[in-house]
């Protein structure tokens, strides 16, 4: 199974960066989009280990060996916007929450999605983001891992 970010739909970070630049006191402009960069990797790696969606976002979901009807979807999808075996032939399915359920066993699908966050976790998970950015930005790589197991 392979999960990738196909696209970042709505881009949040604008609204994110200058909380980013205050917390980093950052005062001008001059490191605008290195800060975006750590703020998209930053919110990229929160939402892969917590399994929740902090920027909305178009995913695709390879599963490769499979042997259920059902998958599992990650990262609170909105919105399943197709399912195709690898080489591409629409399969039909039926959603059922965070999974899908396909009609019949297929070896391997390619399932593309989007994300949505929900307020309520992201909100919880913003804090996470800034430090993660944060530390990132200060060089401070050992502390990448505890941040995320607070995820």
């Amino acid at each position: 199974m392979s999960l990738s970010v196909k696209k970042i739909i709505d881009d949040r970070r604008s609204y994110m960066l200058p909380v980013l630049k205050r917390y980093v006191g950052a005062v001008d402009e001059s490191q605008d989009a290195i800060l975006q960069q750590m703020l998209t990797t930053a919110a990229l790696e929160i939402q892969e280990h917590a399994d929740i969606s902090v920027l909305p976002c178009e995913m695709e979901l390879r599963v490769e060996n499979n042997d259920s009807e059902l998958v599992q979807l990650y990262q609170t999808p909105k919105e399943v916007t197709s399912v195709t075996t690898a080489d591409g032939q629409s399969v039909e399915y039926v959603r059922e929450g965070r999974r899908i359920r396909t009609a019949g066993v297929y070896e391997s699908l390619v399932i593309d999605y989007v994300t949505e966050p929900e307020e309520g976790e992201c909100g919880r998970l913003m804090a996470l983001v800034f430090q993660y950015a944060t530390a990132l930005y200060d060089g401070q790589t050992d502390e990448l891992i505890k941040i995320i197991a607070q995820c």
